[in-house]
This record gives C-alpha cells, sequence and structure tokens, in this order.
C-alpha cells in the first residue's frame, strides 16, 4: 500500500462520516397533542438515504483506491 492509497482510505473515511452525519432527518409526528404550541415529534436519520450515501462513498473511495495501486508512491 502506497501513501496515495493511504490518503485515499482517509478521506473516505472522512467524506463517509460526513455522508451519514449530513443525511437529511425524517420527522414522525406523534399523536395529535400540542405541547408548549408545538406537536411532539422525533427527528431521526432516514436509514435508505444514509445507505445509498454510504455505499456511494465507499465505492467512489474503492475504485480510487484500486486506481492508485500501481503508482510508486513509497
Amino acid at each position: 500500500m502506497n501513501q496515495y492509497q493511504r490518503i485515499t482510505l482517509i478521506v473516505g473515511a472522512v467524506v463517509l462520516l460526513l455522508a451519514i452525519i449530513t443525511t437529511p432527518k425524517v420527522i414522525y409526528f406523534r399523536g395529535g397533542k400540542r405541547v408548549a404550541g408545538q406537536y411532539e415529534r422525533n427527528a431521526t436519520i432516514d436509514p435508505p438515504n444514509a445507505a445509498i450515501r454510504s455505499v456511494g462513498v465507499i465505492g467512489a473511495t474503492v475504485l480510487i483506491f484500486f486506481a492508485l495501486k500501481g503508482i510508486d508512491g513509497e
């Protein structure tokens, strides 16, 4: 593994974390009660959207990793 591949893996891990954290939230409303002028709600990460983004980032990282395999950068 050369230095470019290591850098690619580190950057890929950071981008994967950002892709999961910045996934849009889905808000589920519970019941019809209003609490202090607001409906009770629970915001959670949308799992299918986060999975699609994660697979895209992982796929791109793996492709770049293997593309850099032939480059000498010891």
